[in-house]
């Protein structure tokens, strides 16, 4: 059994690392590499011929047996898979929860019971607010929220805006990844809309807006738009930053 193309990239602490390219244009944009497949292997892939002990990437397989599927089911958008990783597994996602959507099963959102950093790009997402103005930020593509969590527990003066096209996808964040206990502990702070990620927008502007917006593992038609990049443009306010998961 493999599930390939997992939307997840190393942070720092990992062999492969988040690629990044700054490009200068008016719109300060930041763009972010996918990564390449995670392998959820079976024991017969195993080698017996190499003792060498190794250090576990992200890159690397997980044995079936650490893998449990908690929830699977087609919604009107999506193939969804919630998978828990055995805290026993040698391997950095062990204890964590993940949402894989499409065919391709892309990681979309992960979670960990004991800690709020994951070692991956939600991580660098929440590098955002030091560099950006006072204001809100959008996340286009929510997810089950592991980006607003991060920056909702690191940054206590930021505002959450997120869209997310399933609502599935949204109650899946509630039952599985803690996302209805932020919302009732940020109730100020985290705003959630189901619907068209692309026409998101708020009185004054965003400060900072992440664009994390897929689908069958692939960035979304609209991005290669131009206009869609300058209708985010105008819906940010001044001095205010985009930060983009894009293919390297």
């Amino acid at each position: 059994m493999s599930l390939t193309t997992l939307q997840i990239r190393p942070f720092t602490p990992f062999p492969i690392k988040i690629s990044r390219h700054a490009y200068r244009t008016n719109t300060k944009l930041s763009f972010k590499a996918l990564p390449k497949p995670l392998q959820i292997k079976s024991k017969s892939h195993e080698t017996h011929h190499d003792f060498t002990p190794q250090t576990k990437t992200q890159e690397d397989g997980i044995p079936i047996e650490d893998v449990k599927i908690i929830a699977k089911f087609k919604s009107r958008y999506n193939y969804i898979r919630v998978l828990e990783i055995s805290r026993k597994a040698d391997h950095p996602f062990a204890g964590s929860r993940l949402l894989l959507l499409d065919a391709p099963g892309n990681i979309h959102s992960i979670s960990f019971l004991f800690k709020s950093l994951t070692n991956t790009y939600f991580d660098v997402f929440a590098a955002l607010p030091p560099i950006i103005p006072p204001g809100p930020i959008a996340i286009l593509g929510f997810g089950a929220g592991s980006a607003a969590r991060l920056l909702l527990e690191l940054y206590p003066g930021v505002v959450v805006h997120g869209w997310e096209l399933d609502p599935s996808v949204i109650d899946v964040g509630r039952e599985f990844f803690g996302l209805k206990k932020l919302e009732k502990q940020y109730p100020d702070r985290l705003f959630i809309y189901v619907g068209n990620a692309l026409s998101a927008e708020v009185k004054d502007g965003f400060s900072g807006i992440l664009v994390d917006l897929f689908c069958k593992g692939s960035l979304i038609p609209e991005l290669q738009d131009p206009n869609t990049w300058e209708k985010l443009r105008k819906s940010l306010r001044k001095g205010g930053r985009i930060m983009v998961n894009a293919w390297g």
